[in-house]
Order: C-alpha cells, then sequence, then structure tokens
C-alpha cells in the first residue's frame, strides 16, 4: 500500500500524539516518585534530630541538581547554571551541593526501589525475557570500629546489564572478606527472586565445581568465566559427573583486541592481543548457542 502525503502526515500525526500522550503519563508518574520530597526528607531529619535552616534553595532543588548532573557531559556549573536561569534563582554551585549532602541514603535508597517498580512495569518482557545479572565484589578500606586501625570490608554488587541499572550494592564488612560466594548465596535466600527470569554472569574468580553444583541446586541460570589454567580445560575427564549431568556445558572461545600504546619515542602503536576465554554455563543448548554465551559474559563487562 502506498500513501500519498496527506495520508502519510496523518499518520504521522496520530503516531506523535500518542507517543507525546505515553510520555506524558510517564512524566507524570516519574514527577509522583518526588512528590513531597521536602517534607519527606526533612522528617527523616528530624528523626534523627537534625534540624535544617530556611534556605534559598530546598532539598527539591537539590535533587533536581544532583539527577541532572548524572546525564553523560553535563558539569555541575552547567546545571547550576540552567537550573538558576530556569527557577529564576542566583545559587552558587557550592549551596546545592552542600543542601545534596544533607540528604539521608534512605531516602536514595526508597527512591531507587520506587524508579525500579517503575521501569518493571513498562519493560517489554517479551524483548528481554531474562535480565543478565552481573555479580562481582570488592573491596574498600573502612573504620567501622573506629580504633583507627585500617579494615578491609567486602561490598558486592549487582548489575542488570540488560537493562543497564545498578540493582544492589551491599556492604557485607570485614567479618566477610574472601566470602563473595557465600555472600552472593545469601543474597538470593533473602531476596524473593522470579529466578527463572535471570542469567547470573561471574568471573573467575567464583568459579568452583562446589559452586556451580549449589547454583544448580537453587535453579540458578549462570554464566561463569574458568581460569585458562583450570585443569578441566586439559582434561574433561576431571570434571565431576553431576556436574556434567546437569546440562553444564564448557566453552572456548578466542577474542582479538586492538589497543594503541607508546613505544619508547613515545609513538601510537597499534597492537593486536588474542585473549583467550572459557565459559560454564547451564544455559540451554537449543535456545543459546556458544556465540549468544560468549554475548552475555561479554554484557557483564
Amino acid at each position: 500500500m502506498i500513501y500519498d502525503e496527506k495520508s502519510f502526515k496523518l499518520i504521522l500525526s496520530k503516531y506523535n500524539n500518542v507517543l507525546n500522550n505515553k510520555l506524558k503519563i510517564l512524566s507524570n508518574e516519574i514527577n509522583e516518585l518526588f512528590m513531597n520530597s521536602d517534607t519527606n526528607i526533612k522528617n527523616m531529619l528530624l528523626k534523627k534530630k537534625i534540624k535544617t535552616r530556611h534556605s534559598k534553595i530546598s532539598f527539591t532543588d537539590a535533587l533536581c541538581y544532583i539527577f541532572n548532573y548524572s546525564f553523560i557531559d553535563y558539569s555541575k556549573q552547567n546545571v547550576v547554571s540552567s537550573y538558576n536561569f530556569e527557577n529564576d534563582k542566583n545559587v552558587n554551585r557550592t549551596s546545592y551541593y552542600k543542601k545534596e549532602l544533607k540528604i539521608p541514603i534512605s531516602f536514595y535508597d526508597k527512591i531507587f526501589i520506587k524508579i525500579k517498580n517503575l521501569l518493571n512495569k513498562y519493560l517489554d518482557k517479551n524483548k528481554n525475557p531474562f535480565n543478565i545479572i552481573a555479580v562481582d565484589g570488592t573491596y574498600s578500606n573502612t573504620n567501622i570500629k573506629n580504633d583507627k586501625t585500617l579494615e578491609t570490608c567486602l561490598n558486592m554488587g549487582y548489575y542488570d546489564a540488560t537493562n543497564h541499572i545498578p540493582i544492589n550494592l551491599e556492604l557485607k564488612g570485614i567479618e566477610n572478606k574472601n566470602k563473595e560466594i557465600s555472600s552472593f548465596i545469601d543474597h538470593i535466600k533473602n531476596n524473593n527472586f522470579d529466578v527463572n527470569n535471570l542469567i547470573f554472569v561471574f568471573d573467575r574468580a567464583y568459579f568452583s565445581y562446589q559452586f556451580i553444583d549449589t547454583l544448580n541446586e537453587y535453579k540458578l541460570n549462570f554464566v561463569i568465566r574458568i581460569k585458562n589454567n583450570c585443569i578441566c580445560i586439559k582434561d574433561k575427564t576431571k570434571i565431576p559427573d553431576k556436574i556434567t549431568d546437569n546440562n553444564v556445558r564448557f566453552i572456548n572461545y578466542t577474542n582479538k583486541i586492538e589497543s594503541i600504546k607508546k613505544d619508547k619515542n613515545n609513538k601510537d602503536v597499534k597492537i593486536e592481543e588474542t585473549i583467550i576465554c572459557n565459559l560454564v554455563t547451564n544455559l540451554n543448548k537449543e535456545k543459546y548457542n556458544d556465540d549468544l554465551i560468549k554475548d552475555i559474559y561479554l554484557m557483564r563487562w
């Protein structure tokens, strides 16, 4: 069917109206998440016996400042200048910064949950039936005991690589140092996940037959990288039967990476490296071929 110019413009106009209405509804829903933010933050601070002074800017202004700054290529000064102009204010950047510092972390935690629920409402489950969750641990220096000694605490991070949003960051403390695997299992036990719709992706530090057995026990979908010097890479007979019996398969691929480095004369030199990668997964081979498993692992980065 061929449309004339008038018909085409009419169809385009209807499409734009539908799109604008959807954007308007979404905009209203987002605004509702921040409704009464100023009052809610003040009440949170009062519970902690923290009084707030009257200021030229509200906590809502500070929230607009920090959320606008989250956009790529936005500087703090750009954000403040634009916000002041649009809202007829004359407030310096430091005032916004100091005001935002007073907002409790618990407020952001509640906002994050609301935003995540709103995202889930609009997600196209048919387009992305599985959410790929990257799991990793990192360490930070703390002084929780307040005894002037330096501590090393484990932090567990969970990132939704499908929708590009962080899910959780847990401070596990000094008592869980080098206990990333058990910390992940605790996370699964303590949260009511729909595990059928999740694929967990782990790096080499998580590979062990016992961990794979545990993941299968909890019926978790997974992709794990294996250390290249692991004995199972060289000799498949060393793999326990209970691992292979659970439709677990091992995948090997090479990946060429190009990078630019400086030589002795400070000139750019193109270097090509071949990376060997070994993966293990329990995902169905008919639905997830080896190339797709590779792509899923790369999404972790």
